[in-house]
């Protein structure tokens, strides 16, 4: 049975952030369609797979049970819910950036 996908506010905002500047600032719209059938993808196999993406790697996050899904030079972080058959996209982040502690 696949899983409910919902994607927070704030990781819509860092989607529309992320493929702006790829449009804009790089002005590379078709690396900015690229990223986004990338994300969809993601969001695909979360559905199917909910646990398909490794565990982030801070103690806290174990604990928790976030999950990082790696899409090209960004992180996309999830939660899990297995009582309500759900996952839910918190963030996504440039690949270098110090994620932890924004999520």
């Amino acid at each position: 049975m696949d899983y409910k996908l919902k994607v927070t506010y704030a990781a819509d905002r860092d989607l529309r952030g992320i493929v702006r500047y790829l449009m804009e600032e790089l002005q590379a719209p078709d690396a900015a369609a690229h990223f986004l059938q990338q994300v969809e993808t993601c969001y695909a196999h979360i559905r199917v797979y909910p646990k398909m993406y490794a565990l982030c790697e801070t103690a806290v996050s174990k604990t928790e049970g976030l999950r990082k899904a790696v899409i090209g030079n960004y992180v996309l972080v999830y939660q899990t819910d297995d009582k309500q058959k759900q996952a839910t996209v918190l963030r996504l982040f440039y690949g270098r950036q110090d994620y932890y502690k924004d999520i």
